[in-house]
């Protein structure tokens, strides 16, 4: 979903800001939960969650893709 999101918004010639915020209280030192946004002009366009940085970026940009209309598998 993350490359496909990146192409598509690529193509529209935005830009997409990753902004990642701590779970306070949720996970572990050893294994924290990410949580990351999926802003392009200011909106955001998909929030995701995951143990890795890149699963949650993934989760955001599933969300994202959906909000722009794209099916996805």
């Amino acid at each position: 979903h993350l490359s496909l999101f990146n192409q598509h918004l690529q193509q529209q010639c935005k830009a997409i800001e990753w902004v990642y915020s701590d779970s306070a209280g949720e996970g572990t030192k050893t294994t924290p939960i990410w949580i990351v946004r999926a802003m392009v002009d200011g909106e955001c366009l998909g929030r995701g969650r995951g143990s890795t940085k890149k699963a949650a970026r993934n989760e955001a940009a599933k969300e994202g893709l959906v909000k722009l209309g794209i099916p996805v598998p």
